[in-house]
């Protein structure tokens, strides 16, 4: 189907894993965890058409850079069985920060579960759970420019120690840092504190550019 105009450029996206009459492949969850995802044209996570889907101890900033998307940083659309737990949000100015435009809520999904999530500029969150907060996380240098971005917290942030203990939250940060089982961990993608040197394998990639 032509549209005629940007219709993507996300970051992340879990697109159509749901078709009852036709599509049953995805009998399991998809987990999208410990992510960063700035400055793409369109969305920095979100599930469309999908079911089953966990996006967890996320951090998204300033997407929806291409001016013909009005998008959230982190939102789901016409999706099922969803959870949203842990994640910062910051949203560009005068966008929507966790919805398909600035009326656009759930989108005909179903059974969405938001809790413990830290939203910060653009409009107000269209849609909040248990623990979500609206407040600055405190990024030691929040920038599209990935030469000079550094999304880890500052003391003090809203975002440590602030999420949801649940037996599914990741084991490691971003970094491959530890999180604090015996501790409520931080929200979003890093865990505050120094991290160790690397571990080949043990976290994934951030994601960012995407026009």
């Amino acid at each position: 189907r032509q549209v005629k105009k940007i219709s993507d450029g996300n970051g992340i996206i879990v697109d159509t894993n749901y078709v009852p009459a036709k599509n049953q492949i995805y009998l399991g969850r998809t987990l999208v965890q410990n992510n960063l995802s700035f400055n793409n044209g369109g969305s920095g996570i979100h599930a469309y058409k999908s079911h089953r889907v966990d996006i967890i101890n996320n951090t998204a900033y300033h997407n929806g850079a291409s001016p013909e998307l009005n998008w959230g940083q982190i939102f789901v659309q016409n999706a099922d069985d969803m959870k949203m737990i842990n994640n910062i949000l910051v949203s560009r100015p005068n966008q929507p920060i966790n919805s398909v435009g600035p009326d656009g809520g759930d989108q005909k999904s179903t059974k969405v579960v938001r809790a413990h999530n830290l939203y910060f500029g653009g409009l107000a969150p269209k849609l909040t759970g248990e623990g979500d907060r609206i407040a600055d996380p405190l990024f030691v240098n929040a920038s599209t420019d990935h030469k000079v971005a550094d999304f880890h917290v500052k003391p003090g942030s809203p975002a440590i120690g602030a999420g949801m203990r649940a037996p599914f939250m990741p084991y490691l940060d971003l970094d491959g840092k530890l999180r604090l089982a015996a501790a409520a961990p931080d929200r979003g993608a890093y865990q505050y504190g120094k991290a160790p040197a690397q571990t080949a394998g043990a976290v994934s990639k951030s994601v960012s550019g995407a026009r």
